[in-house]
C-alpha cells in the first residue's frame, strides 16, 4: 500500500482522529522547503511552511498544528529553541529533520521535546509516515482526555506518569 493510499484511507474514515494533518515546516533552505512542503500536500498532510523561527512563532499565532517540522540550524533561532516552545504548549508533535546528525545533536533534540529525529537527506515517504503515525499517536492521547473532560460523573480511568530510568 502507498502513502498517498494511506492518506486518502485516513481522510475516509468516520473516526475523528483521522482529520487532515495539519504541520508547520521550519526549513531556512527555499528549495528543500518547498520540494518537502509539495511532497507533503500530495500526500493530503496541511502544510505551513516557514523559512524562519519568527515565520514558526507567527504562524502558530495564527494555526492549531498537530506537528511541527524543525531545521535545527536556522538564520534568527535553534531549532532546538522552537522545538521546546512547540511541546510545552498544547499537545503538538515534533520532528527535528536536520542535516546534524551526531549523538549530542540528537540527545539534545529529544531534551529539547523532539518526539523524532530525522537526518537529511530524508525519504518523502518516511517523512510522510512518520507524520502520519505520530498524528495518530497524539490524537488517540488526546481524543480520550477530551471525551472525559466533557463527560459528566466521575471518570473510570485515571492518568498516570511513567519514566523509564535507562
Amino acid at each position: 500500500m502507498t502513502t498517498k493510499a494511506i492518506f486518502s484511507q485516513a481522510a475516509n474514515a468516520q473516526d475523528p482522529r483521522a482529520a487532515a494533518i495539519s504541520v508547520v515546516l521550519v526549513e531556512d533552505d527555499h528549495d528543500l522547503r518547498h520540494g518537502i512542503a509539495d511532497y507533503l500536500r500530495l500526500q493530503a498532510i496541511d502544510v505551513t511552511d516557514v523559512a524562519s523561527g519568527i515565520g514558526f512563532y507567527t504562524a502558530l499565532n495564527h494555526n492549531d498544528f498537530d506537528e511541527a517540522i524543525l531545521d535545527v540550524n536556522l538564520p534568527d533561532v535553534s531549532g532546538f529553541e522552537l522545538a521546546r516552545a512547540a511541546s510545552s504548549g498544547k499537545r503538538m508533535g515534533v520532528i527535528m529533520l536536520t542535516a546534524r546528525a551526531n549523538r549530542e545533536d540528537r540527545i539534545n533534540g529529544y531534551e529539547h521535546g523532539a518526539d523524532l529525529y530525522l537526518t537529511k537527506p530524508v525519504d518523502g515517504e518516511e517523512l510522510a509516515l512518520a507524520i502520519g503515525n505520530l498524528a495518530r499517536r497524539i490524537r488517540a492521547i488526546a481524543t480520550p482526555a477530551a471525551h472525559a473532560a466533557s463527560s459528566k460523573g466521575p471518570s473510570a480511568t485515571t492518568q498516570q506518569t511513567w519514566l523509564l530510568e535507562l
